[in-house]
């Protein structure tokens, strides 16, 4: 199969493009950015292409049977037009691009926030209402999401559930850097359960769509299945990586209070820099979010190939081997 991969060369999307080539696909993986092709095995094509440049696109998909677009702007902090611009609009262009070019398939990369809001939420399906955004990357995804459903052709949407791995630069070092900084804020007796999911599995979940019979097409949400206490999740790459820490137990009311002073603060920053703490970042500490994967069982026959303690012992060991 030929399948062309939006934001080949970022964190998620390098990992479905170099599965898709150990499959035996033929894989075109397309970056904005400056990388080169020797960066890949030969059975990758790199592309230079900008997600806007929607004439370019057609030309890259052509004899393309699936695209999966990976490509977004993902960051719990950020400016408005800056995530519609490039998760919306950009998404709208793939998707007329792949029409265009008689693309068959199309497998886009969502994200879990946009089932996100300040309360328990266990086990969450797909077709649960989504709540009012919580912010604007949130809001961002909802709307790609609907911008994808206008294909005209198969459609699958992942929903996975905070990516790590080996080479994350956003979950895992967002949250040593809090714990290195000073107490975690203790919120709510420290029990949210969270999911996490290792970026392999993500990857392996868009390789199934891509198989998929196209009765299948819909939307799944993906993660280890294995919902894991902050404390505890906390704990374990503290051990992992021998970083101390501590809690401080905060009230709920006086902790979001101190978060939007920060973000006020940051949006008159003449260099808008990210809040050390935003409200989203407080509500993943305090509130319960984890999500049902049964219908990818059911309907893709997929189900994680990889553990979360295995996920999190590999990365550690990336991590550890990485800043050596």
């Amino acid at each position: 199969m030929r399948v062309a991969v939006t934001g080949g060369t970022g964190f998620l999307g390098r990992e479905i493009v170099q599965q898709l080539a150990r499959a035996g696909h033929h894989v075109i993986a397309l970056s904005r950015g400056q990388t080169t092709s020797t960066e890949f095995s030969r059975d990758i094509q790199f592309i230079s292409s900008d997600i806007n440049d929607r004439q370019n696109l057609i030309k890259v998909f052509e004899g393309c049977e699936t695209v999966i677009h990976s490509a977004a702007l993902s960051a719990p902090w950020g400016k408005r037009s800056d995530f519609l611009k490039q998760n919306v609009e950009g998404t709208t262009n793939v998707v007329n691009a792949a029409e265009s070019a008689g693309v068959d398939r199309f497998i886009h990369v969502s994200s879990s926030s946009v089932y996100f809001s300040f309360k328990d939420k266990l086990d969450i399906r797909e077709d649960s209402e989504l709540p009012r955004p919580v912010n604007a990357y949130a809001e961002s995804k909802q709307k790609a999401e609907t911008a994808a459903l206008r294909f005209n052709g198969e459609v699958f949407i992942v929903r996975p559930r905070g990516i790590y791995g080996p080479g994350d630069s956003h979950l895992l070092p967002r949250l040593l850097r809090v714990m290195k900084r000073g107490p975690l804020p203790l919120l709510r007796g420290g029990k949210a359960l969270v999911d996490i999911t290792d970026v392999s599995v993500v990857a392996d979940a868009a390789l199934a769509m891509a198989d998929a019979d196209r009765t299948k097409s819909g939307i799944y949400n993906i993660s280890h299945g294995e919902p894991i206490a902050i404390t505890e999740l906390v704990q374990a790459i503290s051990d992992g990586l021998n970083v101390p820490y501590q809690w401080r137990r905060f009230p709920m009311v006086l902790a979001f209070a101190g978060a939007r002073v920060l973000e006020m603060t940051s949006c008159f920053d003449p260099r808008k820099r990210e809040p050390l703490v935003t409200t989203y970042g407080l509500g993943l500490f305090g509130y319960s979010h984890t999500l049902d994967i049964s219908k990818a069982a059911q309907e893709l026959s997929w189900k994680p190939k990889l553990s979360l303690h295995e996920g999190l012992q590999r990365t550690f060991l990336n991590f550890r081997e990485t800043s050596l």
